[in-house]
């Protein structure tokens, strides 16, 4: 009998200490994975630091930016879905930010997101709505949020001391029936998530329109061949393939650096 106890306590304590070793692999693989996936993104911007150049102005959020050139050669990604990619993880990324009330998410939390994001793209699901249209008309935004801020400090900056916000909604609005009617429209910028954008879309007088948005998440540093370069942009003709894009922007920058290059005309108003 007391054979039998001894026996049943070390087939007890032997399956215990499986488990738990087990579960330490399980842990140990997790971390690996996780710190794996660190070298595909870039290091975290300060708030201070969180500055779109091209924009001349802060980005409402925080932006994950993300190295596409290892990205998309560890995952055979094509240009437009590392664009899209990126996107949709800041978007996800915010969202548990949010919720969490967090400056970061844990490794094992950002995994998560990133093999749901991986998925997402390679279904081509989520990210910029890309219209069927064969014409997409973009309006930079920033210009106007530019203005919009002189206006409420009062603080002068070369842009939009150049480009008052009564100024350029008048312009826009010469040119806001073709804007809607000739293309399909989409709102742009390097420093505004969705949300705000959709404030915008509403102080330009397209409520009800089938607007569609770029925002501050989708813009990066890389090339389509994967070369790094100063300042986030998007390389259009590589993004959308096959569309004819009509880049809407104040006269006063038509001859600056645009976060939209390669558009197929550029619409000044």
């Amino acid at each position: 009998m007391r054979g039998k106890l001894i026996l049943g306590l070390f087939l007890l304590l032997s399956a215990c200490s499986t488990n738990y070793i087990q579960q330490d692999q399980d842990r140990a693989e997790n971390a690996v994975q996780a710190s794996s996936l660190a070298v595909y993104f870039l290091p975290l911007l300060p708030a201070w630091a969180n500055y779109a150049a091209l924009g001349s102005c802060f980005r409402n959020k925080p932006v994950q930016f993300i190295d596409l050139a290892a990205l998309g050669k560890s995952f055979n990604l094509t240009y437009p879905q590392l664009i899209q990619f990126q996107g949709i993880y800041n978007e996800l990324w915010r969202e548990d930010l949010e919720r969490y009330q967090r400056q970061d998410l844990p490794a094992p939390d950002q995994e998560k997101i990133f093999h749901q994001v991986l998925e997402k793209v390679r279904s081509n699901v989520g990210g910029v709505d890309v219209p069927e249209h064969d014409r997409l008309n973009i309006l930079w935004i920033d210009p106007f949020l530019a203005a919009a801020q002189q206006e409420e400090s009062k603080i002068a900056s070369s842009m939009s001391s150049a480009l008052p916000l009564s100024s350029l909604l008048a312009a826009f609005l010469k040119v806001q029936d073709e804007f809607v009617a000739q293309g399909h429209p989409l709102l742009m910028s390097t420093c505004l998530d969705q949300d705000a954008l959709r404030g915008w879309q509403q102080k330009l007088g397209l409520q009800g329109e089938d607007v569609r948005y770029i925002d501050l998440g989708h813009f990066t540093p890389y090339t389509p061949s994967g070369r790094m370069m100063a300042g986030e942009v998007i390389h259009g003709a590589a993004f959308l393939p096959g569309k004819k894009v009509y880049l809407y922007v104040p006269k006063a920058l038509v001859n600056t650096n645009l976060p939209w290059q390669q558009a197929s005309k550029l619409r000044p108003f």
